[in-house]
C-alpha cells in the first residue's frame, strides 16, 4: 500500500506538464540572484540583474526529439525567436524529456559532420551563415527524467520544511505558482518564493492547515485501505456495521440505481449535494458507491469529524488547495456526526471563494433537522433517501430471497417501514435485525458466566455510539473488573457487536443504529442503575457530551442529588468530562428555575401573546448588566398597556437562578482539579469554561499546571486566558500573555496595542488578507480577541486601518468602541437562551409537515384577504363607496392571520431539542451576520444566538410586512382621500412594497423545501395586483366612477412584458456557459453602452415602484447572482462583475450605478482556447490603464496607513509595520510590472514609428526606476510626493491613440 505522502504527491502532480515540471525545479536550484519568466519569450528565460541568461524550450513528445520538432522553417519558430537576442551572450537550451535524436545529438557533441548537416539544413530554411554559427555556439541539448527532477524538489522540500505532508502541500503551491505565473507571464525568483512559503507558514493558515488535518480529518478515499480478506468484509457488511470503502471496492454493496441516478441529476445543477436520512438508511454506501463509480479515489478527498472552528479553518485551507487541481475533478466528501460543528462554515466559505470543487455531504436525519441550512449562504441539492415500496420490491426482485415466497410478505413481514438496512438484513437472513441482537444477548446472558462484564462493557459503548462517542480503552479496562477482558473483547468484535480504532486507543460501536438498539435491548433485557451507567460513561468517553447528563436529569429531576453525589467521588480523565458536568449541571438549575416558575410562564405568556420570556424574563443568571427598567420603558413606546399590566400583575426579579446544585458539583471536584495539568491535547475552551464557572462562583485552584500549549488553538487558547484571568492565577496568565501577545499582533497585523484601563488596537487591512469575513467581521474578530486576552478592562476600542480605498465610498465598520459589559460571554447569555428555548419549544409545531401545512392555511387566508381588499378598493373606485373597504370580513381575516402567524418564526420541534441545548461551547461565537447593538436591552443578547430555519425567518418577515400593511391600510386610505400632509400613505406604500419582496424571498424558499403550490402561485400573483394597485392609488390623482382594478391588471401585465423585453435585450443575449455555469458575456468595448442599456430604462424610479419589484425579483430568481465576463471580440478575459439590479434603484447615474458593482477575477474559470491572447496590443492597453487606476488605490491605501501610525513603540508591532511594507511593496511591484510588462507589449507595435521610440523608452524607464524606490513609497504619508500617476495615465492614453 501506499504511504499517503505517496498518493498525495501522485494525485498533486497528474496533469501537470512537464515544462512546469522543469520550470519547479530550476526555480527552486536557482540562486536568488536569478529571475525566472515562465512563458515570455520562451517556455523559460532566466535573468540575471535584468540581462537575459538563458532562454530555455522544454520538449516532451513521446518520441526521438528530432530538428523538425523545432519547426525551424517557421517565422516565429524558437531559433528566429532567439536569434533578438544574439547580441547577449547567453545560453540557449532545448530540454527533452525524451532522447534525442541523432543529429541533435550530433549538434550537442559538437561533433563536425553533425554541424555540417545542421547548417546544410539551417541554410535552406533560410538562415544565414552568422546566425547558424551562433547557434552552434551557444545551443545545449539536454535530457532530463521527470521523475528524476521530481524526486530532487522532493529533496530540496524536505530539506527546507520538515514534515512530509507540509512538503505535498508547499509542493502543490509550487506548482499551482509556477501554472499561474505562466498564465500571467509573470516573474519570480528563489528569494520571491521563498518568501511566499514564509508568509504561508506565518500566516499558518496554510501549511500548518494541511499539515494539521491531512491525514488526520482529510485524507484520499485510497487511504482508506484495510488488509481484510473478502470473507471477512463480507461477513462484516452483511452484520450491518458501518460501511467502509473496502466493502464497496469488493462489490458487496446493494447496488441503488435510483439513488445514483438521482445525484447525478443533482450535480449537474450545483456542486454540493447532501444526502439525508434516518440512520441505516445505506447513505454512506451510497456515497462511496457513487465516489467509487465516478472518481479517480486519489481525486477524493474525504473530511470527517469537524469539531471545532480551527479545525474547519485548516480543512477549509486544504480544499482550497484541491480546488486547484486542474488534472481531474476533485470531490470532497464529508460525512456528518452528530457533533460536528463547523461544517456550513466550510460550505459558506467554498461558496464565497467560488471554489472549483465537488462536494458530497452525508448526514443522518435528526442531524441535519438539527442544523439550519440556510438556502442564501448554502446552495446545495438535498436528496432525502427514504426504502418506499417500489424501491423495497425492486430490490427483492434483483436480488430475491430464500426465505420469502414473494415480496409481498417480505414486505410484511418487514413491517412495510424502516431503514433500507434492516430491510435488505430481513432478507438475507430471515430476521430482523434487532431480532438477531437480542438472540445474541440471550445467548451472552445463558452461556457466559462472566455475563454481567459482558453486558457491562457492551452497554458503556452502545450507550456512547448510539451518538457516535467512542470510549477510552484504557479507562474502560480499570472499569470492567474482569480476569476474561481479552476475551470479551475478542468475541464481542467477532460478533460485530464493537470494534477498535486508532491502535486500539478507542472502542467503537460498529453502527449508530445497532448501538441504539443493544442499548435499548440490554437495559430492557437487565437491570441498570442509569445513574451508574451515566458515569460510566461520562467517565470513558474523554469527550465533551453534555447531552448525556441532561437528557437523564430531564426525565429523572428526582434523581439529581443522588446523581451528583455519585458524579463528584470520581475523578475524570480530562477537562472536557469537567465541562460535561459542569454544563449539565448548570443547566439542571436552570432546567429547576424554570420547572418552579412554570405556571407564572404559562400565565404571562397568555398575556404576552407567547413572548414572555423574550420580552420581560430578563436575565436569570445575575451576572449581567441589564437595566430592567430601560427595557420596560422601551417596549412601552410599542406597547404601553402590556407593559403596565406586567408591571402591575408579575414580579419580575424572581427570575433568577439558585446555583445551588452548580455550587455543590464545584465544591466537590475542586480537590479534583487542584494540581491538574493542562496539556497540548486538551480544549482549551473546556478549561476556560471550568475555570470561568468555578471562579464565578467563589471557588478558586492554586496550582494549575501546564504541560505545554498550542498556540494554533488560538481560539481555545482565548478562551483559557479568561479562565486562568478571572481564577487570578496571575503568575500563568502574565507568562501565557507575553508569547500569545506576541502570536495575536502578527495574526491580525496590529500595529498598535495600547493597555490601560481600557485597550485600544489598530490593525492593518492587508489587500492580499484571506479572511473572507467583512470589514465588520474582521473588527469585531479583534474586538473578541482582546475582550478575552484582557478580560478585566472596562473599554475596548478597535480600529482597522488601510481602509480609505475609494474616493467616493467610505467603508462602514471600520472602528468599534465597545464597553465590557455589551461584550458578556455565551458561557453566560447561553443560559438565558436555553430557558427561551425550552419555553419556547412546546409552542412549535411537531413536524415540518404540521408547519407546511399551517403555512399553506394561512396563505389561504391572506389571498382570500388580498382578494377582497383589491375588489373593495375597485368598488370604492366605482362607486365612490367604502361599504367594502370596512368590512367586518376583513377584520375578521386579518386577525384570524395574526392569530394563526403567531408562532411561525420558529422552526418545528424536529429541528431543534426540549433540553434549550446546544453542543456548542465558545465563550464567543464570532457570526459576522448578527449585527452589534450597541443598548443596554437584554433581548439583543438571547435573540444573538436564536437561529431559526430560512424559511421561518422569511415567511415571518412577510407576515410582518403584510401585517403593517393591514394596520396601515385604513388610515393610509382615509389621508389620502382627505389629501391630509402626513408621511401614513408613503409608510403604507413601503410596507405593501416590502411585504411583496419578503414574499417573493418566503417564495423562493418554499418551492426549494417544500415544491409547487397553487395556493402560492395565486398568491404571488394576487400580491403583485395589491401592490400596483397600492401604488397607483397612492401616486395618481383619484379618478372615481370608473372600474380600476381591470386596469391595473393590464397595467401590470404590459409593464412585466415591457421588463420580459428588457432583459431579452439587456442581458439575455449575452447568456453564456462555463463549466456548467451561466456568465454573461460583454465586450469590453461596449461595456458602456451595456451599463447604459441596463439604467436607462429605469432611471428614476421609486423604490416602492412595480419596476423596482421587478429588477429585484429578477435577481432573486437568478439567486442573486448575475456574473459578467469581460472579452475582447470572440476571445474571453479573466476579469468581469458581478450586478446587482436593485443598485439602479440607489443610483443617481449611470456612473455611480457603474461604480456599486463588484469586481470579479475568473482565473479559475476562464481558460484553455477560450481565453484571449495575452499578447493581444487592445487587451493589453485596457489592462495597462487598469493597472494605474490600481496604483491610485494603492496610494490611498498607503497614505491612510501612514498617516494612522503616529508611533511604534513595540517589537513586535513594527515587525508588524515592517512585514506589511515589504508585501505592500511587493504588491506594488507586480502592478509595476504586470504595467511595464504590458507597456513593453503596446510600444512594441507604437515603436515601429521611430520617433516614439525616445518616449516610451523614457516611459518605461520611469517605471522601472519607480520600483527601485518602493520602499521610501509604502512609508509615505504625502500623496504629492508620489509619482503623478494622471501624468502617467494622460501619456499612456495619448501613446495608445497613436495606433489609432
Amino acid at each position: 500500500m501506499n504511504s499517503k505522502s505517496d498518493v498525495g504527491a501522485r494525485a498533486a502532480w497528474k496533469g501537470f506538464s512537464s515544462q512546469t515540471v522543469y520550470i519547479a525545479y530550476r526555480l527552486m536550484i536557482l540562486e536568488d540572484k536569478f529571475d525566472i519568466y515562465p512563458e515570455n519569450v520562451e517556455d523559460l528565460m532566466i535573468k540575471n540583474d535584468n540581462k537575459v541568461e538563458e532562454l530555455i524550450q522544454v520538449k516532451n513528445i513521446g518520441t526521438d526529439l528530432t530538428l523538425s520538432h523545432l519547426k525551424p522553417k517557421d517565422k516565429d519558430s524558437f531559433f528566429r525567436r532567439v536569434l533578438d537576442y544574439k547580441s547577449e551572450n547567453l545560453k540557449i537550451k532545448v530540454i527533452s524529456f525524451g532522447n534525442i535524436g541523432f543529429e541533435l545529438e550530433q549538434v550537442n557533441k559538437r561533433n563536425e559532420e553533425g554541424i555540417k548537416s545542421f547548417k546544410k539544413k539551417m541554410l535552406s530554411y533560410g538562415y544565414v551563415d552568422e546566425e547558424i554559427n551562433w547557434i552552434v555556439e551557444h545551443i545545449e541539448i539536454k535530457k532530463e527524467n521527470e521523475v528524476s527532477l521530481k524526486e530532487e524538489i522532493f529533496e530540496k522540500l524536505n530539506k527546507d520544511f520538515k514534515t512530509s505532508i507540509a512538503d505535498n502541500i508547499i509542493f502543490d503551491c509550487l506548482i499551482n505558482y509556477i501554472s499561474n505565473l505562466s498564465r500571467k507571464v509573470g516573474m519570480t525568483n528563489n528569494k520571491i518564493w521563498n518568501n511566499k512559503v514564509n508568509e504561508i507558514i506565518k500566516d499558518i493558515v496554510s501549511i500548518k492547515g494541511m499539515h494539521e488535518q491531512y491525514g488526520k480529518t482529510i485524507l484520499n478515499l485510497s487511504d482508506y485501505r484495510t488488509d481484510k480478506s473478502v470473507e471477512v468484509l463480507a461477513e462484516e457488511y452483511r452484520n450491518g456495521i458501518d460501511a467502509k470503502p473496502d466493502h464497496i471496492r469488493n462489490n458487496l454493496d446493494i447496488y441503488r440505481d435510483k439513488w445514483i441516478k438521482n445525484i447525478k441529476r443533482s450535480y449537474k445543477e450545483n456542486n454540493i449535494v447532501l444526502i439525508r436520512g434516518i440512520s441505516g438508511q445505506g447513505k454512506s454506501s451510497l456515497a462511496y458507491r457513487f465516489l467509487m463509480d465516478n472518481f479517480n479515489e486519489e481525486f477524493v478527498f474525504v473530511v470527517e469529524h469537524i469539531r471545532e472552528s480551527k479545525q474547519a479553518e485548516d480543512i477549509l485551507v486544504a480544499i482550497n488547495g484541491l480546488a486547484h487541481s486542474k488534472a481531474q475533478e476533485t470531490i470532497i466528501y464529508l460525512d456528518i456526526t452528530p457533533y460536528d460543528t463547523s461544517w456550513k462554515w466550510i460550505l459558506e466559505q467554498i461558496q464565497k471563494r467560488n471554489l472549483n470543487v465537488k462536494v458530497l455531504i452525508t448526514i443522518r436525519e435528526e442531524d441535519y433537522k438539527r442544523n439550519n441550512i440556510n438556502s442564501v449562504l448554502y446552495e446545495l441539492k438535498e436528496i432525502e433517501i427514504t426504502l418506499e415500496k417500489d424501491e423495497a420490491k425492486e430490490l427483492y426482485n434483483r436480488y430475491g430471497s430464500d426465505y420469502f415466497l414473494n415480496f409481498e410478505e417480505a414486505w410484511h413481514s418487514f413491517g412495510e417501514k424502516g431503514p433500507f438496512m434492516e430491510f435488505m438484513y430481513l432478507l438475507t437472513e430471515k430476521q430482523k435485525l434487532k431480532d438477531k441482537l437480542t438472540s445474541q444477548i440471550d445467548n451472552i446472558i445463558e452461556n457466559e458466566s462472566d455475563a454481567d462484564n459482558w453486558l457491562k462493557l457492551l452497554l458503556i459503548v452502545s450507550f456512547a455510539g448510539k451518538d457516535n462517542y467512542k470510549i477510552d480503552f484504557e479507562i474502560l479496562t480499570k472499569k470492567i473488573n474482569s480476569n476474561n477482558f481479552s476475551k470479551i473483547l475478542k468475541n464481542l468484535q467477532k460478533e460485530y457487536l464493537i470494534k477498535l480504532e486508532e491502535d486500539s486507543k478507542y472502542i467503537i460501536s460498529t453502527h449508530a443504529l445497532r448501538a441504539k438498539i443493544l442499548s435499548d435491548i440490554i437495559m430492557n433485557k437487565i437491570y441498570v442503575n442509569k445513574i451508574e451507567l451515566i458515569i460510566d460513561v461520562l467517565s470513558c468517553t474523554t469527550e465533551y457530551y453534555p447531552t448525556l447528563i441532561v437528557e437523564f436529569l430531564y426525565e429523572n429531576l428526582d434523581k439529581a442529588d443522588e446523581f451528583l453525589k455519585k458524579a463528584t467521588s470520581i475523578q475524570y480523565k480530562t477537562w472536557d468530562s469537567y465541562a460535561t458536568l459542569i454544563r449539565g449541571i448548570l443547566w439542571l438549575d436552570t432546567y429547576k428555575l424554570y420547572i418552579e416558575k412554570k405556571e407564572q410562564f404559562d400565565y404571562e405568556n397568555q398575556i404576552c401573546n407567547d413572548s414572555f420570556s423574550i420580552l420581560f424574563m430578563g436575565d436569570i443568571t445575575g451576572y449581567l448588566n441589564y437595566n430592567r427598567e430601560e427595557t420596560l420603558k422601551s417596549l412601552e413606546s410599542i406597547n404601553y398597556n402590556l407593559v403596565k399590566i406586567i408591571k402591575e400583575k408579575i414580579e419580575l426579579n424572581q427570575f433568577k437562578i439558585k446555583y445551588y446544585y452548580t455550587d455543590l458539583l464545584l465544591r466537590n471536584i475542586k480537590k479534583h482539579l487542584e494540581n491538574k495539568h493542562i496539556s497540548k491535547e486538551d480544549d482549551y475552551s473546556k478549561v476556560g469554561y471550568v475555570l470561568f464557572w468555578m471562579a464565578n462562583r467563589n471557588i478558586y485552584l492554586t496550582n494549575i499546571k501546564v504541560d505545554s500549549i498550542d498556540f494554533l488553538k488560538l481560539e481555545q487558547v482565548l478562551d483559557l486566558m479568561i479562565g486562568l484571568k478571572i481564577q487570578k492565577l496571575d503568575k500563568l496568565y502574565f507568562m501565557l500573555l507575553k508569547q500569545i501577545k506576541e502570536y495575536v499582533i502578527k495574526k491580525y497585523n496590529i500595529v498598535s496595542l495600547e493597555e490601560n484601563d481600557e485597550i485600544f488596537v489598530k490593525f492593518l487591512n492587508k489587500l492580499n488578507n484571506e479572511n473572507e469575513k467583512s470589514f465588520f467581521g474582521r473588527v469585531m474578530e479583534v474586538i473578541y480577541c482582546t475582550r478575552r486576552l484582557y478580560y478585566d478592562k472596562s473599554k475596548y476600542n478597535v480600529k482597522m486601518i488601510g481602509t480609505d480605498l475609494l474616493e467616493w465610498f467610505k467603508i462602514p465598520d471600520t472602528e468599534k468602541h465597545i464597553n465590557c459589559d455589551r461584550l458578556n460571554l455565551d458561557w453566560i447569555t447561553d443560559i438565558n437562551r436555553q430557558v427561551i428555548d425550552i419555553d419556547d419549544y412546546n409552542k412549535r409545531m411537531d413536524s415540518w409537515e404540521s408547519y407546511r401545512k399551517c403555512i399553506d392555511d394561512i396563505n389561504e387566508l391572506v389571498l382570500e384577504f388580498v382578494k377582497k381588499y383589491c375588489k373593495a378598493l375597485d368598488y370604492y373606485y366605482k362607486n365612490n363607496n367604502t361599504k367594502k373597504l370596512i368590512d367586518i370580513s376583513l377584520q375578521n381575516l386579518k386577525n384570524d392571520i395574526m392569530l394563526k402567524s403567531k408562532n411561525m418564526n420558529k422552526s418545528p420541534k424536529c429541528t431543534t431539542n426540549k433540553y434549550g441545548l446546544d453542543n456548542m461551547l465558545y465563550s464567543f461565537r464570532n457570526d459576522e451576520n448578527i449585527e452589534f447593538k450597541s443598548t443596554n436591552n437584554i433581548i439583543d443578547f438571547e435573540n444573538k444566538n436564536r437561529k431559526e430555519f430560512g424559511i421561518c425567518i422569511k415567511f415571518e418577515k412577510f407576515i410582518s410586512s403584510f401585517t403593517n400593511f393591514t394596520n396601515q391600510r385604513d388610515q393610509a386610505f382615509i389621508s389620502k382621500v382627505k389629501r391630509e400632509e402626513n408621511n401614513i400613505v408613503n409608510i403604507s406604500l413601503f410596507n405593501i412594497s416590502e411585504c411583496l419582496n419578503n414574499y417573493t424571498d418566503f417564495y423562493i424558499e418554499y418551492k426549494k423545501i417544500f415544491g409547487d403550490c397553487i395556493i402560492n402561485e395565486q398568491l404571488y400573483e394576487e400580491l403583485k395586483i395589491l401592490e400596483l394597485f397600492w401604488e397607483i392609488f397612492c401616486n395618481q390623482p383619484l379618478i372615481k366612477n370608473k372600474s380600476k382594478l381591470y386596469d391595473v391588471k393590464l397595467i401590470k401585465k404590459k409593464k412585466e412584458e415591457n421588463f420580459k423585453e428588457y432583459i431579452s435585450e439587456n442581458l439575455n443575449k449575452y447568456i453564456t456557459r462555463i463549466n456548467n455555469k451561466e456568465y454573461y458575456d460583454i465586450d469590453i468595448f461596449n461595456l458602456e453602452s451595456f451599463y447604459e442599456n441596463l439604467y436607462n430604462p429605469y432611471q428614476n424610479i421609486q423604490i416602492t415602484s412595480y419596476e423596482a419589484f421587478l429588477l429585484q425579483e429578477y435577481q432573486k430568481m437568478h439567486e442573486n447572482k448575475i456574473e459578467i465576463i469581460y472579452s475582447l471580440g470572440d476571445k474571453k478575459t479573466q476579469l468581469g462583475t458581478t450586478i446587482e439590479l436593485k443598485n439602479i434603484v440607489y443610483s443617481k447615474n449611470v456612473d455611480e450605478f457603474m461604480k456599486k458593482q463588484i469586481s470579479q477575477k475568473y482565473e479559475n474559470n476562464i481558460l484553455g482556447e477560450e481565453l484571449i491572447d495575452i499578447k493581444d496590443i487592445t487587451y493589453n492597453s485596457l489592462l495597462a490603464i487598469g493597472k494605474i487606476e490600481c496604483l491610485k488605490t494603492y496610494y490611498r491605501y498607503i497614505i491612510s496607513v501612514n498617516n494612522e501610525i503616529h508611533c511604534i513603540d513595540t517589537k513586535e508591532c513594527q515587525d508588524v509595520y515592517e512585514a506589511w511594507c515589504e508585501e505592500t511593496k511587493r504588491l506594488i511591484k507586480e502592478e509595476l510590472t504586470e504595467l511595464i510588462n504590458s507597456c513593453k507589449i503596446i510600444f512594441g507595435e507604437i515603436n515601429k514609428n521611430k520617433k516614439y521610440i525616445n518616449i516610451t523608452e523614457k516611459y518605461i524607464e520611469c517605471l522601472v526606476n519607480y520600483t527601485e524606490i518602493l520602499d521610501s513609497v509604502v512609508r509615505e504619508k504625502n500623496i504629492d510626493n508620489l509619482l503623478d500617476l494622471e501624468q502617467l495615465n494622460e501619456l499612456l492614453v495619448n501613446l495608445i491613440n497613436t495606433l489609432g
